[in-house]
């Protein structure tokens, strides 16, 4: 049985009008129009980031819906403590692993692109992210896609740490995932199952 809503997290820095976030709707409304497709702008600060998903998550959750994640860069960091918390399949496109040691180089001023929001980051937000992290116990829940060429994580730490998972890895391509648009109906289907046309 297919889930009622997907939920996509961007990354740091990001926002809900990223690239990926708004290919996914198309396909989302495309392959699956039964699906809700939520794409909630995330605080930049991590604890009130998880602390508004988290809040909206479990209301959903109680009132007996099933949910499914997808997440890129922190934003699958994010959608990895998720499934791992509450039992949801998700895909995580070139996730970050620990982030609190990736992040610690732009500690200092930060101007959200997206947003123009300015933010201190600082290492409170790094032991928040650490917090939050959590091993991989239920890797059939998990799919993990990557690319070789991404200029800001190295895909291989990712692929150790997901060693377990069903990991896709595609040579070339950048942070940015640049073979989004024709794998996300692959990501799709891992999420929601088989298509109904």
């Amino acid at each position: 049985m297919s889930c009622q809503h997907l939920v996509y997290l961007h990354g740091y820095m990001s926002s809900e009008l990223s690239h990926k976030g708004l290919l996914t709707a198309d396909w989302v409304a495309k392959l699956y129009p039964e699906v809700e497709y939520h794409r909630p702008r995330l605080d930049d600060e991590p604890a009130n980031a998880m602390a508004s998903v988290e809040g909206w998550l479990q209301q959903l959750l109680l009132a007996g819906k099933r949910v499914a994640l997808i997440g890129s860069s922190l934003g699958g960091f994010y959608s990895h403590y998720l499934a791992e918390t509450y039992a949801l399949p998700a895909v995580l496109i070139n996730p970050a692993v620990a982030p609190y040691e990736l992040l610690k180089g732009f500690l200092g001023e930060q101007t959200n692109p997206y947003t123009g929001r300015t933010l201190t980051l600082t290492e409170q937000h790094m032991a928040e992210l650490k917090r939050m992290e959590k091993p991989v116990s239920q890797p059939a829940l998990t799919q993990v896609w990557l690319e070789t060429a991404d200029e800001v994580l190295d895909y291989r730490k990712a692929q150790q740490y997901f060693a377990e998972c069903d990991c896709r890895i595609r040579s070339g391509g950048d942070h940015s995932y640049q073979h989004f648009g024709q794998d996300c109906p692959a990501m799709l289907e891992f999420l929601l199952g088989p298509t109904q046309a």
